[in-house]
């Protein structure tokens, strides 16, 4: 068996705790206190099991591929107690993976196959969707879980995290692998991690499938303890705007937070657009991406970004004339952050794209560790080791708050808690094989409630369009238990 096998055990005898970046939230550990198990499969870094871990399950097994990306980061000292007590990390060829032995299988492989900015580089410039060869992965998944079902009778629930177009251009592909699994129920879950307690517009979609039928709170909202969304400034609170030195090491503010410093710069198109915020100042609005404001800089202000960083001006100029060929995406160019407003989504590049407001920087890794859900007691020594890692590891993946309330849904379907007003099954729709059945989970309006997806501004009231589809979800799960 070609596999390399890192067991952690601690003794700590209270368990993972609740993320305390979020006050706004209910605190599902202690009030969904439960012993369910599960694995972590290409989970990366680890977010969706640290909050699948705050929502009361332990992790008991943790698969990669033998690479292991992004699971160092998951074995640090300080980070494995916050999954379980005894788990274990297997790295190993997808043929060599053990079978399953917990009730509940997370999942989030790479999404390179549907990720549009996967297209905007030239080592993705021919994935085909559906048929693209990324896509492997999904059906080592799949695969893996219908196997481990044959020789152990687990999992009894498996979710499989992506982008949404892998469930819109690739539907026929999800109900294959559904069909693959040899699990009877099906739920498309289409969601954005604002409604589920997370601080930024992320729209993501899960897989769920399931031995049987599953129950979904109808209120993302209410589920989720959500009055508002944070904003950049409430989610980043505590952190001071210039970041001390040796932050990446050393504890900092009142508890024990390292990881808040910039990432190094080279002699990048992000180096450029650094010297040109500290050149220009409030030239640059807030809120302002790069994709505006290159087109119409001054030769004063290209001298000036010069003098702040030699070689400036021929990036911003080389930069300014691939955005009019329209060959750059809007999240790879920097953007100077509103903090009155939702982050949007972030992308793997965010700390070296992201700008803060006032402090003439980057955002930081810890900021944006802070934005993915992951607590201040989540180590970040890992993600320091090359830039890259501290770049692109804490904004990819699923985000620890979608994690969470993944996790909790699961939890009270698998201890029966899953009942009374509030719930319901989502729209049934046509199953691919006549012994399963198919459901969307469509959740897209929920954030829409409290945030306005375009501007990143907060919403006071519901809207209508909201309302009757709360209505309409509460009357479906109302029909369905007179069934």
């Amino acid at each position: 068996m070609r596999s390399e096998k890192r067991v952690f055990r601690s003794d700590a005898a209270g368990g993972p705790t609740a993320c305390q970046n979020r006050r706004m939230l209910r605190d599902y550990a202690t009030s969904r206190p439960r012993r369910i198990e599960f694995t972590d499969v290409y989970g990366f870094a680890g977010g969706q099991a640290v909050g699948a871990a705050q929502a009361g399950m332990e992790l008991r097994r943790k698969i990669e591929e033998p690479s292991a990306f992004g699971a160092a980061a998951c074995l640090d000292p300080r980070n494995a107690p916050q999954l379980g007590r005894d788990w274990e990390m297997v790295a190993a060829d997808p043929m060599d993976w053990p079978p399953c032995e917990t009730p509940v299988v997370l999942s989030n492989p790479p999404c390179s196959g549907f990720s549009l900015a996967a297209k905007s580089t030239e080592r993705y410039a021919n994935n085909d969707g559906p048929l693209s060869t990324h896509n492997t992965c999904m059906w080592h998944l799949w695969h893996w879980v219908a196997d481990s079902r044959a020789q152990t009778g687990n999992p009894k629930v498996a979710a499989m995290e992506s982008v949404t177009r892998a469930n819109s251009v690739g539907d026929d592909l999800m109900g294959q692998l559904a069909a693959a699994s040899g699990m009877p129920w099906q739920y498309r879950v289409v969601q954005n991690v604002a409604a589920l307690g997370g601080p930024q517009l992320r729209r993501r979609f899960w897989l769920v499938m399931s031995d049987e039928p599953l129950l979904w709170p109808a209120d993302l909202l209410d589920y989720a303890g959500v009055s508002a969304v944070p904003t950049l400034a409430e989610a980043l609170s505590g952190l001071p705007d210039n970041p001390p030195a040796g932050a990446w090491a050393l504890p900092r503010l009142a508890g024990d937070c390292d990881g808040h410093a910039p990432v190094k710069l080279g002699a990048s198109r992000a180096r450029a657009m650094l010297a040109l915020l500290r050149a220009i100042g409030d030239d640059w609005p807030i809120g302002e991406s790069g994709i505006e404001l290159l087109p119409r800089l001054t030769a004063a202000q290209l001298d000036a970004a010069e003098a702040e960083w030699p070689g400036a001006r021929a990036k911003l100029v080389r930069l300014a004339d691939r955005i009019d060929a329209n060959k750059v995406f809007r999240e790879t160019v920097a953007v100077r952050l509103d903090p009155g407003r939702v982050c949007h989504t972030m992308v793997s590049s965010f700390t070296t794209s992201a700008l803060h407001w006032s402090a003439g920087r980057y955002a930081t890794v810890r900021e944006a560790m802070r934005l993915a859900g992951l607590p201040d007691s989540w180590s970040a020594v890992e993600y320091a080791r090359s830039p890259r890692t501290a770049s692109d590891f804490p904004p990819k993946g699923v985000v620890a708050d979608a994690g969470r309330w993944l996790a909790a849904v699961i939890g009270d379907n698998l201890c029966g808690e899953a009942t009374g007003r509030g719930w319901w099954s989502g729209d049934e729709r046509d199953p691919l094989t006549d012994s399963s059945r198919a459901f969307t989970v469509d959740c897209r309006l929920d954030h829409k409630a409290v945030v306005d997806e375009k501007t990143g501004e907060r919403r006071d009231s519901r809207t209508d369009a909201w309302a009757d589809d709360m209505s309409r979800r509460r009357e479906a799960g109302n029909m369905m238990k007179l069934l």
